[in-house]
């Protein structure tokens, strides 16, 4: 259990949290807007958590593998025509039928599977997956997306490529915070020095109108 919660689950956790909840939940908001805009509490990333906890907390009990709610599988369906839950419906019932009829069989039925085919759908879906990226107009959010995914392919970590991304975002954000401060106590600075000068302005005008006065 120790190895468990420490290899697989602690490893498992930062992808898990990136790819099946917050960046599956950006991505359903992009394929479907209307739908969020109608029922947005389904899609936060917080009910998705929680709906990912709850497959896993029950699955486990019959010994299914760890299950969740990919941004790479909702982009495949979509490439391939999914629009409503129907689709995973169907796609379940075609895996339990070819189980109960194959059993054990299946895996190797499986392993003689084309490889460019599955190649080339993988491929689609990954285009479908960066196209995501394209409602993006700012140049500067256009870096951090290739800074992060530098970081990730060239350090082999999802956590540690999400942490540079993250930390680059930061350093810019307090770096701009950090500017504008500087420039509202020049502003603030300049305009008392503006008023001082006037007052004492004011003051010497006063005078002088009083001793020219008979």
């Amino acid at each position: 259990f120790r190895n468990g919660v420490l290899k697989a689950g602690l490893a498992q956790l930062p992808l898990t949290s990136l790819n099946s909840v917050i960046a599956v939940s950006q991505l359903a908001g992009e394929l479907f807007p209307a739908r969020v805009t109608a029922d947005g509490w389904r899609w936060r990333p917080g009910c998705v958590a929680v709906s990912v906890g709850v497959m896993n907390l029950m699955g486990c009990w019959w010994g299914a593998f760890p299950c969740c709610h990919g941004s790479g599988g909702l982009a495949a369906q979509y490439k391939f025509g999914a629009r409503t839950g129907a689709a995973c419906i169907i796609l379940g019932l075609i895996k339990i039928t070819l189980a109960l009829l194959f059993g054990s069989s299946l895996l190797q039925l499986l392993q003689h599977f084309p490889g460019p085919l599955l190649g080339s759908m993988l491929l689609m879906a990954g285009i479908e997956l960066a196209t995501s990226a394209r409602k993006e107009q700012d140049p500067r959010g256009y870096c951090f997306m290739l800074l992060t995914a530098v970081a990730i392919l060239g350090l082999g970590d999802t956590a540690v490529g999400f942490g540079v991304g993250l930390g680059a975002h930061g350093i810019v954000a307090a770096y701009e915070w950090c500017g504008a401060k500087i420039i509202q106590l020049r502003m603030r600075h300049h305009g008392n020095s503006s008023g001082t000068t006037a007052a004492g302005g004011g003051a010497t005008y006063s005078r002088l109108e009083v001793c020219s006065t008979p």
